[in-house]
């Protein structure tokens, strides 16, 4: 390729703004509190931020696997156990 940086460029992912915004500020907001009070999600976020993601990017990251937990426990109907 002609360009070298354009092609670094290309790799680069956008977190996505679909869906309802109040909806996605609240999870936002929940994933910020449990990185803050919670020691799995904690370590879970700090992983995440030593392989390299932005701050937002781990959040966000935190923010799916918060999702996929609370999805998990009603599922099952069990209580949260890291």
């Amino acid at each position: 390729m002609f360009f070298p940086e354009l092609e670094r460029r290309v790799n680069i992912s956008r977190l996505s703004k679909r869906g309802n915004r109040h909806l996605r500020r609240v999870i936002l907001l929940m994933a910020v509190a449990v990185v803050m009070h919670n020691e799995y999600f904690r370590e879970y976020f700090k992983r995440r931020r030593a392989e390299g993601l932005p701050y937002k990017k781990a959040v966000l990251a935190v923010d799916h696997k918060l999702l996929r937990t609370i999805y998990a426990m009603l599922e099952h109907k069990k209580a949260f156990l890291p």
